[in-house]
């Protein structure tokens, strides 16, 4: 997964990361401050968007660097935050879904359908970059720009 995060009038920050690979210290602290287990319902909260799932994920994330920073001090637009998938993350997504005999065959086409759009644009991208190309919806970069920060 790729937490994004784009505080205004700062600096943006990445993170690459797998759920399955946060510490035991990181996972029992989000279990403590959002009341959820973490490997049931955190993690389905987080995929569904939930602020809470969200703020605590983004809160663990930083305290790596300011290990004293308080969970009631982490707070952000809605618009500062994304996770995204890897291009690995949704092609599992895919054949897990695929394999899903519960879902119904209508539903489980729409949804395929949906995640393969992602899986293409993702490689589409890195074909884009492997070429030296920027990605679509992104101008080149001018050598006159200036750089703020």
């Amino acid at each position: 997964m790729i937490l994004t995060y784009r505080p205004e009038g700062q600096a943006e920050q990445v993170w690459e990361f797998q759920l399955g690979k946060l510490r035991c210290a990181e996972t029992e602290a989000i279990e403590r401050r959002t009341g959820m287990p973490y490997g049931s319902e955190f993690k389905e909260k987080l995929l569904q968007g939930q602020v809470l799932a969200r703020r605590a994920l983004l809160w663990t994330l930083l305290r790596r660097v300011h290990h004293t920073l308080r969970f009631e001090d982490v707070d952000f637009a809605d618009d500062e935050l994304e996770l995204s998938f890897d291009r690995d993350e949704w092609q599992r997504i895919h054949d897990e879904l695929r394999d899903n005999a519960a879902l119904p065959d209508d539903e489980r086409t729409m949804r395929l359908a949906m995640i393969q759009a992602e899986i293409d644009k993702l490689d589409a991208e890195a074909a884009a970059h492997a070429d030296g190309a920027e990605p679509e919806g992104k101008a080149p970069d001018d050598a006159s720009a200036s750089v703020t920060g």
